[in-house]
């Protein structure tokens, strides 16, 4: 599939450049380093009926390998470098048994562009032990596969067809009012569906130049920030919000987008006083970008809302509490570029309800007729009082309480009210306030029925490898209290 360059026709925009901080190298290059890796896979016996899985990260290397597999139609499965929790690997690390060959992009290695045409030196190839012949998907055209985030405790494993990326990447583009000139940083993982779809393939369509950042901190960002000069950034609220903490100078950008969770209207009010225009976009592993604010729209429509549905796509807000808001409900999507199916790591289907209509299992409700706004997601809520109530609206509300920086809200039990609610709270360097003193300020700020029944204060908490926050691992720590 033809998508490096497709929205730019001049040729001299070939000469821009991909970076990860160590090395770099230009779209022309890359096209020469396709020819070494033909004949690499030749030589390894890798056919394109074969699934690859690709163990990389934000850098040149691993960029390069998935365009490969783009452009040369090779059927793929995007997963990060190993990642262990408490001595175990993380469910969402796990190889699946329908990819027959491994390849581990070790970027560490490399020291300069000439060494991305020595394929051994970085590319390191095995058979999958739990591969066999019975797991093999046969597919009439290439995909590429990707595993949910595991946000809700369950991963599963999404197929996209490559030519569904193409219809992505027009509404990322059209929408973001991106161009080949643009110099752009990605602070998210590339083996992710932000990452990926959103961010990096876009961003190759047009041969922009792009600067990926590996487990990208403030201080690093900064750094790379003086020496790439980015005009806009990919990035998650997490990051967005520790980057406006830590730099009180002014630095402006054309354009940041955010997306994976929401962002706290005070960051969003503070960060873009600093940068510049921020946009939200809403999105997730099955379908690409949904949603998303345009540069020009107003700021009261970019902070209150994720935008407008993109191009060949339709939103719908599904309610079944009467008694309440009727215009607040579950989000369903017809998403023309939308997965494929979902499947086991043996290749094999899951059945969905409807095939027309994606369950994204968030909520949200729309303003002005077409600007989405999300309330949280529909299994982080619970019935108060004979109420449903919402985690992300007492996040909120609790947000509102200066000396709290961040706060996730989660139920674990029962209480005299129905379902237990426990906020998570952080506090910021500042803060004096105690448990008690928040609880008081929550009855001020909110209905009795929406009070946390208990409030833990952490010094910070557990995020999961997409930059969200891990409610799974919050639980366990606060059953373990």
């Amino acid at each position: 599939m033809k998508f490096i360059g497709i929205h730019t026709k001049d040729r001299n925009h070939r000469l821009n450049i991909i970076n990860d901080g160590k090395i770099s190298c230009n779209y022309n290059e890359i096209q020469l380093i396709f020819k070494e890796i033909s004949s690499f896979f030749l030589k390894n016996k890798i056919s394109q009926n074969n699934c690859i899985c690709l163990k990389c990260n934000n850098s040149v290397s691993s960029a390069v390998m998935i365009m490969f597999c783009l452009e040369k139609d090779y059927n793929f499965f995007l997963m990060p470098k190993k990642i262990r929790i408490k001595n175990q690997v993380a469910p969402s690390q796990k190889i699946p048994n329908f990819c027959k060959y491994i390849i581990i992009i070790d970027s560490d290695n490399l020291e300069n562009n000439s060494d991305l045409f020595d394929l051994e030196k970085y590319l390191t190839i095995s058979t999958n032990k739990s591969w066999n012949e019975n797991y093999e998907i046969i597919n009439n055209e290439p995909m590429f596969y990707l595993r949910t985030s595991g946000s809700t405790g369950i991963s599963k494993i999404t197929e996209h067809k490559h030519s569904n990326l193409l219809g992505n990447i027009n509404n990322c583009i059209n929408r973001l009012k991106l161009s080949s000139n643009d110099r752009i940083a990605i602070t998210v993982p590339i083996y992710h569906s932000f990452g990926f779809t959103t961010a990096f393939a876009p961003c190759a369509a047009l041969c922009a130049s792009i600067d990926l950042q590996n487990n990208s901190n403030f201080l690093t960002y900064i750094k790379r920030e003086k020496e790439f000069n980015p005009e806009i950034s990919f990035m998650t609220p997490v990051f967005c919000d520790s980057l406006q903490k830590v730099r009180k100078t002014s630095r402006p950008y054309r354009l940041t987008i955010v997306a994976g969770d929401c962002i706290k209207e005070e960051t969003f009010k503070n960060y873009e006083l600093l940068f510049g225009k921020i946009v939200q976009l809403y999105g997730s592993t099955e379908t690409g970008a949904i949603a998303c604010s345009s540069p020009d729209d107003s700021y009261d429509f970019r902070i209150k809302s994720v935008g407008r549905a993109m191009n060949e796509v339709k939103i719908k807000i599904k309610s079944k509490n009467k008694s309440q808001d009727s215009d607040v409900g579950k989000i369903q999507v017809n998403h023309k570029y939308a997965f494929n199916r979902y499947i086991d790591d043996y290749g094999k289907s899951f059945v969905t309800e409807n095939k027309k209509w994606l369950q994204t299992n968030d909520i949200g409700k729309f303003f002005n007729d077409e600007f989405l706004s999300i309330y949280g997601r529909s299994d982080h809520s619970v019935n108060r009082d004979g109420h449903v109530v919402f985690f992300g609206e007492i996040e909120k509300k609790i947000l509102l309480i200066n000396g709290i920086e961040t706060v996730v809200v989660i139920s674990v039990g029962d209480s005299n009210r129905g379902k237990n609610l426990t906020a998570c709270c952080v506090l910021n360097n500042k803060a004096k306030l105690n448990i008690n003193e928040i609880k008081k300020l929550c009855f001020n700020n909110m209905p009795a029925y929406m009070v946390p029944d208990k409030i833990i204060l952490f010094e910070s908490l557990p995020l999961l490898p997409s930059g969200k926050f891990d409610r799974q691992e919050l639980k366990k720590l606060v059953q373990n209290l």
